[in-house]
C-alpha cells in the first residue's frame, strides 16, 4: 500500500484498495475503469461508476464477495483494449 491507495470496501468487508495515481477522485476521473488491487493480491477492473466515494476517502463497491470472486482475477492490473494502462508514472 502506498500514499496514494484508497480502501475498497463493500457490504462483505474490506476488499482491497484503488491506487489514485491517476484517478484523485470520482470528479476528477479520467477513464470509465479502475483497477482494484484485493487483498489477496491479484487485481480486478472494475466500472469506475461503480465505485462510491465516502466521507473518509475510501470507496464503497456495492458487491458481495461472491460478486466480486465472479469477475476475472489477473495476478497485475490489465491493460485497456489498446494495450496501454492508464495509471503508469512514465505516461503522465
Amino acid at each position: 500500500m502506498n500514499a496514494k491507495d484508497r480502501p475498497v470496501r463493500g457490504p462483505d468487508g474490506n476488499y482491497g484498495t484503488v491506487d489514485t495515481t491517476c484517478w484523485p477522485s470520482l470528479d476528477e476521473k479520467t477513464e470509465p475503469e479502475v483497477d482494484v488491487h484485493l487483498n489477496d493480491g491479484t487485481h480486478i477492473t472494475i466500472p469506475a461508476d461503480s465505485l462510491i466515494e465516502q466521507k473518509d476517502g475510501s470507496y464503497y463497491l456495492p458487491l458481495t464477495q461472491k460478486k466480486i470472486d465472479a469477475i476475472p482475477h489477473h495476478p497485475e492490473p490489465e491493460p485497456k483494449a489498446d494495450g496501454a494502462w492508464p495509471c503508469r508514472e512514465d505516461e503522465r
